[in-house]
């Protein structure tokens, strides 16, 4: 697990990193694991530097697209370098 990695936790110990969750459907603040620190407007002298995991496969959402006046279902599908690409197309959507 990466909270145990050596190089990762660290940077952890000598207070340069921390990590929390935040629940985009339920919180109003990121609380950090280490310090309990709540992110929130003004909380930091500092611009953070944040990496998020798992937004979008967490979020409830919805894709849709305009195609004129109307207003149909889509499809979004992230990918990273080396993932094959979907070998579905939108129209096999509609």
């Amino acid at each position: 697990m990466w909270r145990r990695d050596p190089l990762i936790s660290q940077f952890v110990q000598m207070g340069y990193m921390d990590y929390g969750l935040f629940n985009i459907d339920t919180d109003e603040a990121v609380r950090l694991e280490n310090t309990g620190v709540a992110l929130v407007p003004r909380a930091l002298h500092a611009p953070p530097f944040l990496v998020f995991s798992r937004v979008l496969s967490a979020a409830r959402q919805d894709v849709v697209m305009l195609d004129g006046a109307a207003v149909k279902p889509g499809a979004l599908t992230l990918l990273k370098r080396g993932d094959a690409a979907p070998t579905a197309c939108l129209e096999d959507y509609r």
